[in-house]
């Protein structure tokens, strides 16, 4: 991971050299695994097909995190959990920014088994929504570099239809909105900030379990 420093102190990222990608390839590539019982032996991956056109098909889906998707997120989660961990020593509020930090192992660990990252808390949503905005920026500075031994689909690195897929409501975006900026024309993402600004009541409701 390199960190570069930008006007007034935020740090700005940069892409990681490489991401893990053992679990990577369970991720789908298509929208159909022909023959399907419903389709038949689809043409185009159900581009035709009139069954999935109206979503009647149960078995075909297409596939919102493919290994490409999954592996971007990954490195910007991994990324961005790097340049927490910076702030866990000289921070005011180390607690916090730790379990920050296993909010963001919670998800990246998911994407490493090749499991659909599923948060239990608003932090976990944070934390993906995060993820969500850094990959977006990552796909397109160094997508085909960090991804090309993983397979290729059709529906590769389609970040916007993940805030809808991925995370279960908006009710952690109050906090994504403390946390992202943008500075001389560049997303930074400001922990310290987040840090400052969240209350002791408003840590509670971050960190909470859903469950």
């Amino acid at each position: 991971m390199n960190v570069e420093q930008a006007p007034g102190g935020t740090r700005i990222l940069s892409a990681p050299e490489s991401v893990p990608d053992s679990g990577l390839t369970r991720f789908p590539t298509v929208a159909c695994s022909a023959p399907c019982p419903v389709c038949g032996d689809c043409r185009d991956d159900c581009a035709e097909c009139v069954a999935c056109a109206y979503d009647a098909c149960p078995h075909c889906a297409v596939p919102d995190v493919t290994p490409r998707t999954a592996a971007m997120l990954l490195a910007a989660g991994v990324t961005l959990s790097g340049d927490l961990e910076t702030l866990l020593f000289s921070s005011g509020r180390p607690v916090f920014v730790h379990h920050l930090l296993r909010a963001f192992g919670m998800m990246t660990s998911a994407l490493e088994h090749g499991w659909r990252p599923v948060p239990r808390s608003l932090a976990e949503q944070l934390c993906l929504h995060l993820m969500i905005r850094y990959a977006t920026d990552l796909s397109c500075e160094v997508g085909e570099i960090l991804c090309a031994n993983l397979p290729r689909s059709d529906y590769d690195y389609y970040f916007d239809r993940l805030y809808d897929t991925l995370l279960p409501d908006d009710r952690h975006e109050t906090f994504a909105e403390r946390v992202v900026r943008v500075c001389d024309g560049q997303r930074v993402f400001d922990f310290d900030g987040l840090t400052h600004s969240v209350s002791s009541a408003g840590s509670d409701t971050l960190f909470r379990s859903f469950r």
